[in-house]
């Protein structure tokens, strides 16, 4: 078999989306005939175990190596100014200096992370000694975070093995966060991905529209190297209920995910007040957000006067989230302005047979789901439109949608990557 040495940084029981689409990825590419190693972050000691680490096959091997275990192992979510089902997370004071850092400072003000530079010097010791004992046939880095490129790169010229970089998100080419960087930002981001892109034998894309955006900044020579595996579903993964939505309670709109930067919430809101001008009560309506909300967007929602349709609940663990999809009576999948990404959620509301809103302004959203019944893409300003769908959804409660959406689907997602690896094993 081939090896590959994975470096993912998150990876389950840490539940974020980076570490479960490298979850994904190692747990099939056995299959495809692969050991994988897996170097990820230690497991902080309060994180309970998911179940998902036992559902990966013998031919992965996780090494907690990238940060010391003695580091303080501090999730985004955790920040301040963020509120969860328990109520704001820190201070008045900090949470409005939060809130000051989150709209004024640029994106990336250092790079690479503060947190994760630290993890990435421990993880380059630890990726050494995974080849000095069992050299790998290829390294395949996760990103963000972006040091997981740098070290793959560095990896990678010391010791001859061919790289593929599996972006997550696009990093220097985002259309989001590009425009808003300093000059100086913008020059270290780009010399740092274009480093990387060179020494890189193949580059993979989340999106066809990324893969395009970057073939534009980079040209032809090394747009050779790109190809496009989006993220994916894994229904096996998802745990199972037999709990159905209440009839006779309100209508629940759920979403999987937290509210954040680029993604407030405004216009929902807007549309919630539309809804309540229109006679619809949160007895008949609820929003259920399961994860973290900028507290700034709940004052929002209280200005507009519909806190009361809004439910913040826990974050789920991705092997419970089967019981809060059959909870639910229509999946929204919340977008930012950017063309380049498909929220990684929408791929799990697909394999459902529920009713499905986007909110978002991406062709490529409308070209993947122009043929699946029940979905529906709604513009990222149209409270108007965003409140018409709502009610709509809700005079018709209880339709079902059967869907294929086996193109979706992990072993599929697999495939493909392995396809890539091997071409990169094989071209050195």
């Amino acid at each position: 078999m081939l090896h590959c040495l994975y470096l993912s940084s998150a990876f389950p029981p840490i539940a974020q989306v980076g570490g479960l689409r490298a979850f994904k990825f190692s747990r099939y590419l056995p299959s495809e005939g692969w050991r994988v190693t897996v170097l990820c972050a230690p497991v902080p000691a309060a994180t309970a175990d998911d179940g998902l680490l036992a559902q990966l096959p013998a031919d992965v091997r996780v090494v907690r190596g990238w940060g010391r275990p003695e580091d303080t192992l501090v999730d985004e979510r955790s920040e301040a100014g963020l509120v969860d089902a328990s109520g704001a997370t820190s201070s008045p004071l900090r949470s409005r200096l939060a809130a000051l850092r989150r709209r004024q400072l640029p994106p990336d003000f250092l790079p690479l992370g503060r947190r994760e530079i630290p993890r990435a010097w421990h993880g380059l010791a630890s990726a050494e000694a995974v080849i000095v004992s069992d050299r790998p046939d290829v390294i395949l880095a996760s990103i963000d975070p972006e040091a997981t490129m740098v070290a793959g790169a560095r990896l990678s010229q010391r010791h001859g093995i061919p790289l593929v970089l599996d972006f997550r998100d696009p990093w220097a080419t985002c259309d989001l966060r590009r425009g808003a960087r300093w000059p100086l930002q913008r020059r270290l981001v780009d010399a740092l991905e274009r480093g990387a892109i060179e020494q890189a034998a193949a580059v993979i894309w989340n999106t066809e529209t990324a893969r395009t955006v970057a073939a534009e900044h980079y040209g032809a020579a090394l747009a050779a190297k790109f190809a496009v595996v989006r993220n994916h579903h894994d229904s096996t993964l998802v745990g199972v209920s037999a709990t159905q939505p209440d009839a006779q309670g309100p209508f629940r709109v759920l979403i999987l995910g937290r509210l954040r930067k680029y993604v407030e919430g405004a216009v929902l809101f807007r549309a919630l007040a539309r809804l309540r001008a229109s006679g619809i009560t949160p007895a008949q309506l609820l929003v259920e957000i399961a994860g973290t909300v900028p507290i700034e967007s709940l004052h929002l929602a209280t200005a507009l006067g519909v806190r009361d349709y809004v439910e913040v609940a826990p974050a789920l663990p991705h092997a419970r989230i089967g019981s809060a999809l059959a909870r639910a009576d229509l999946l929204l999948a919340l977008s930012n302005a950017s063309v380049q990404r498909i929220p990684s959620k929408l791929y799990d509301y697909l394999a459902t047979d529920l009713p499905v809103l986007v909110l978002a302004d991406n062709p490529e959203i409308a070209s993947m789901t122009a043929e699946i019944a029940g979905v529906q893409q709604v513009s990222l300003s149209d409270d108007a439109g965003l409140a018409s769908s709502l009610a709509e959804a809700l005079s018709s409660r209880g339709s079902r949608f059967p869907r294929d959406a086996s193109g979706f689907d992990s072993r599929v997602a697999t495939q493909a990557l392995s396809v890539i690896l091997k071409q990169a094993v094989a071209h050195g």
